[in-house]
Order: structure tokens, then sequence, then C-alpha cells
């Protein structure tokens, strides 16, 4: 009887943990930052009566002649109730495999080295913001071309409290801001692009997507963004929008794939695609007729809320099980032990004596 209330009480365990997995998925999504965890926002200061969209806040974008100086100014903010140290510094960038790749730590290239931060340490009061110049000095010899650089705001994170870690310098916390400079003469140049294909796939875990190829053919990069809407010829009310995942960054003259996720269950068809792409003030747009491939019948059905927590659980549920049936084991193990041995164990004078193995067994 208590083998089997045990193993009841351990599985309303099993219960409850799985639970709580599933409702704070955020967890695992913030675990996985490395140097965007800080406690800062960093974001493009925006003049009065100015409307900038979501990207002109995200990204600092200049077009400047060789031999130029260039000012902009930039928010640095403290959402936290804590009184925060604040160093901003710039470091280098590229462009790698279709994302927007920051280099290690403080590591320059050409655009950070000139980039200056003339008031790069402060003190930020609880729920304050700063405002930050940050000063780009282009060389007359400076080549034609685009270069990517980042601006970090950095907090340092509270000394350890106990004193075998008093030697360790605990790691810093940063946020950074996408600096993009474009060099040449004339006017500032626009982006420009072409939607020049788009394809149904599944992913590994059976979730149905829909793929566009972007070929950049401007001199800056892009952080495209698009959603997809679906229609057939019976039903030409659309389903969506669909939106596509972010983090994609194309570079000059290059081309990248942009993966609209499909979530719910959606019929093979054939499907009206129309898919719009947009970077900034410019916008494409594209159609095609597509048929979704068929479900794998092993795959897991997700929904749009569905993401890496849904492996966390499964693989905690599973090593949930088996503590479950190693504890089951024993605690029948000690259900089983001779009554004797129970006995000696409770009369024996002086220190408790092991019965005989004999006892209890017939």
């Amino acid at each position: 009887m208590r083998v089997h209330t045990s193993l009841r009480r351990l599985g309303l365990v099993a219960v409850t943990a799985g639970l709580t997995l599933q409702l704070t998925p955020a967890t695992v999504a913030a675990s996985a930052a490395v140097d965007s965890g800080g406690a800062l926002e960093v974001r493009v200061a925006v003049p009065p009566g100015d409307k900038p969209s979501d990207a002109d806040l995200t990204r600092l974008a200049a077009h400047a002649r060789p031999g130029d100086v260039v000012d902009r100014w930039i928010e640095v903010v403290n959402p936290s109730r804590l009184r925060q140290h604040v160093t901003v510094y710039p470091a280098g960038a590229t462009i790698r495999n279709d994302t927007f790749s920051y280099a290690e730590g403080r590591t320059g290239n050409e655009l950070s080295r000139w980039t200056r931060v003339p008031s790069s340490t402060f003190r930020l009061e609880p729920r304050a913001k700063k405002p930050v110049r940050i000063r780009l000095t282009v060389p007359a010899s400076a080549a034609p071309g685009e270069r990517y650089a980042v601006i970090w705001a950095q907090i340092a994170a509270a000394a350890p409290k106990s004193p075998k870690r008093a030697g360790k310098a605990p790691p810093a916390r940063r946020t950074g801001l996408r600096v993009y400079l474009n060099v040449g003469t004339g006017a500032e140049p626009q982006p420009a692009f072409e939607i020049v294909g788009m394809r149904a796939e599944q992913t590994a875990r059976g979730v149905p997507v829909v793929v566009a190829q972007v070929r950049n053919t401007g001199p800056r990069a892009l952080d495209p963004h698009g959603t997809l809407r679906l229609s057939t010829a019976s039903s030409p009310a659309a389903l969506g929008p669909f939106t596509a995942l972010g983090g994609v960054t194309i570079a000059p003259q290059s081309s990248g794939s942009m993966t609209v996720p499909l979530y719910g269950r959606l019929p093979a068809g054939p499907w009206n695609a129309e898919l719009a792409v947009a970077d900034g003030a410019v916008l494409r747009e594209s159609k095609a007729t597509l048929s979704l491939p068929e479900p794998r019948p092993s795959s897991l059905v997700v929904t749009k809320d569905d993401g890496p927590s849904m492996i966390l659980i499964l693989a905690a549920t599973g090593a949930l099980l088996g503590v479950l049936v190693l504890l089951g084991l024993r605690l029948r193990r000690r259900g089983r032990r001779p009554v004797g041995a129970h006995r000696a164990r409770r009369t024996g004078p002086g220190a408790p004596r092991i019965a005989p193995p004999e006892q209890g067994l017939h």
C-alpha cells in the first residue's frame, strides 16, 4: 500500500513539473541568450514629430562621403529598479550566412575604429534613460561600400557574495545596437531587392513552411520582414497572415532565404500564396501556387506557441519516468524485507542486530 501511495505522489510531482515547464518556455529562450542578455535597452533616439518603423529603432543606418563626420544619437534605457553603472563602446560586426554576426568581446573592425562615444561611462538611475552621442569619422581615403559594427551598452554583474568566488570577475551583461554605414558619393541609396521564388517544405518536426528566396540587388544590407496569405480557388477568403521568421540579414549583391511557418492543420492544397516582403519603406510582393507536403505519420502537430521548450518537456518527462521506476523498485524491495529483521532491529539490546538470513523466508 505504501509503495502504490508513494508512486501516486511521485506521479503528481511529475505532472506538476511538466505543467511548470510548459507554462514557462520563456525561461528556456532567455537562457540561450549570450551577448543580448543585458538588463538595458538600446535604441535609436527619435527626433520629436518623427514616426520611425520598428526597424529604424533597432539599427543605426547612415550614409556618408569620404571625409565626413556623422553624429547620431541613441538612447540607453534602464528598465530595472536598480541604479546601473553603464559603459558604452563600439565593436566589430559582419554579415555571415544571412546573419548579422557580432565580434567577440571588444574585437574591432574598420567601422568600430571610426566610431567614438564621447560620454562612454555614466550612472543610470532606475527607470531612467540617457541620450548618448555616437560620432562616425570617415577618413578621406575611405573606399566606397558598406561597413558594419555594433554599439554595446554594458553593465557589470553584481560582485560575488561568497568569499570563495571573490577572486573571480563576474560576467558582464550587455545589449547591442546594429550600425550600418554606407560610404559613397551622391544621394543615400535605398534598399533594392526582388523575390525570386517560393517553395513549400516541411521541417524535421513536421511543420509545413514556405521558403522564399530574396535577392539583394542594392548596395545596402537588408533586414527584411514579411507576411504570407493563403487562399484557394473555391474559397477566396485568405488564411493568415503568417509571419516570416526574423533574424535574417542579406548582404549587398547576395541572396538569402526567408522562412514562413504555417502553424495548424492545413490540407495539401493547391494554395494561392501571396507574399509581401518589406525593408524600410520598400515593399515587394510575389504570388505563387504551392502544394504543401503530406504530413509525416510520426510528426508532431505543433501550434504557434510551440518551441524549443517542448523538447525540454519531453526530455524532463522521460527523466522523471525513469526516476519513478527506480524509486518504485526500491520501495518494493524495502516492503519485502524479512519480518525478523525489523523485529531484531527493534528488540535487540545495544547496537542493532542483523537477523540470520533464514528468518522470515518460510
